[in-house]
């Protein structure tokens, strides 16, 4: 799946990725409202849009591109490649130095694809402009946002299914930890909580606006003379060119045009529907379960499981999945890149949700923080009692010592009436599995 998704990041970085057209009627006028004159319609690829960046003095943007659709991708390549070729090595550095590269690699996997986000938002914004015999506008999202969508979603995919090196012999300290269970769990529900609060205003919330300056009706840009412009104001042509747009009313136009037969709206549903809304909403349940899993109930007669906790595991995987983060920093990215428009009389803002959504990121990371540092420091504990367990076992001679082998810390197992590794003691019935 890696290496196929790296053969659809060359069309992606050359095709078109969106295209759009606008035109207003009025007084027997057809102008053609677009960034770049002469131009039936604005269309941009990456390598295009990189070069437009450059010749208008907007270097900042260009790098800031190249970094996200370029670099990223070269990087992760180089890292993969270090990690294989250290991964089977005999020294411990080495192999070292192998967890480290493919870590950063399923950490930075998703930064690849930022502005996929704005421009989702950008084409549905002109979409919006639509106002009929007024205002006419065309958008769509093209074959290069398929093909940059597919590698960012199936190379982050890939990357999470490759395994860490394993560094034998480490055996994580407990230590003590810096907050009880109890503040765990409450400074979780807290977190989470306002996690809901904030990511709920935001995808409700507009979070990016498209205004066009009525001057570009006037010369010399356009062609309605300026003795007509109480007319044009009197039909609210003015308020037309303006449109905002939410990150939930975009995922509700997109399950819209895949019913009309759009494929590109179904690659695009799957970024802000799954990525964006979905995964971050598991994750940060999966955390919040975790959490409230911490401190499980066990009795005498039960053995110590090494096992980790079920809901954190999920959590680190959604963790990397999760582009909530990817995509307010993708609408900050595009919006700073479309400044260059402005002199054309087309101006791209963010507006309040994005806000709100980077209030929810940051709860999202807290929480992830928290959680993460009471998780582990809950499995080296395990593995401690597990080691002290085998030992005893041993000198009892009646036990198995390798120990139980549950499903996780949070007594899923039992749940699940799954087997144990623990053979039948004296007095002690063996578990019948279901499955």
């Amino acid at each position: 799946m890696l290496i196929l998704s790296y053969v659809l990041l060359v069309p992606g970085l050359t095709q078109v990725l969106f295209s759009f057209n606008i035109v207003v009627n009025v007084l027997g006028h057809r102008i053609n409202v677009q960034p770049e004159k002469g131009h039936v319609a604005c269309t941009e690829t990456v390598t295009g849009l990189v070069d437009l960046l450059e010749k208008t003095g907007s270097r900042t943007g260009a790098v800031l591109i190249i970094l996200y659709a370029v670099v990223v991708p070269v990087v992760k390549l180089l890292l993969l490649a270090v990690g294989e070729i250290f991964r089977f090595s005999s020294s411990e550095c080495l192999v070292i130095i192998a967890r480290v590269c493919i870590n950063i690699v399923q950490c930075i996997s998703k930064w690849a694809c930022p502005d996929m986000f704005a421009y989702i938002l950008l084409v549905h914004l002109v979409r919006l402009l639509n106002s009929d015999p007024l205002v006419l506008t065309a958008a769509k999202l093209d074959v290069g946002f398929s093909c940059f969508s597919v590698f960012c979603v199936c190379s982050t995919i890939s990357s999470l299914g490759i395994s860490l090196p394993h560094l034998p012999g480490r055996t994580p300290a407990a230590g003590s930890p810096l907050l009880g269970a109890k503040v765990v769990k409450l400074l979780a529900a807290g977190i989470a909580a306002i996690f809901a609060i904030f990511f709920i205003a935001g995808l409700s919330i507009p979070c990016m606006s498209l205004r066009i300056d009525e001057r570009q009706l006037y010369p010399p840009n356009g062609s309605v003379p300026y003795s007509a412009k109480p007319l044009v104001e009197s039909l609210a042509i003015p308020d037309l060119l303006k449109s905002d747009i939410s990150i939930l009313s975009c995922t509700q136009w997109l399950v819209q045009e895949i019913g009309h037969g759009e494929a590109n709206s179904l690659f695009a549903l799957v970024m802000f529907g799954l990525c964006v809304i979905a995964l971050p909403l598991a994750d940060v349940l999966c955390l919040l379960l975790a959490a409230f899993r911490l401190d499980p109930q066990t009795t005498a007669a039960e053995a110590p499981s090494s096992q980790p906790c079920w809901f954190y595991s999920w959590a680190k995987v959604l963790r990397k999945l999760a582009m909530l983060d990817v995509s307010i920093m993708g609408v900050y990215v595009i919006t700073f890149c479309m400044g260059i428009y402005k002199k054309q009389g087309i101006v791209l803002s963010t507006h309040t949700g994005v806000l709100m959504l980077i209030v929810a990121e940051v709860a999202h990371t807290l929480l992830y923080w928290l959680v993460s540092g009471a998780a582990e420091h809950a499995e080296a504990l395990a593995e401690e009692e597990l080691i002290a367990y085998r030992a005893a076992a041993q000198e009892a001679g009646g036990l198995d010592a390798d120990g139980p082998q549950g499903l996780s810390c949070c007594g899923i197992s039992k749940f699940l009436q799954l087997p144990v590794g623990l053979g039948p003691a004296k007095g002690r019935s063996e578990i019948i599995p279901l499955m």
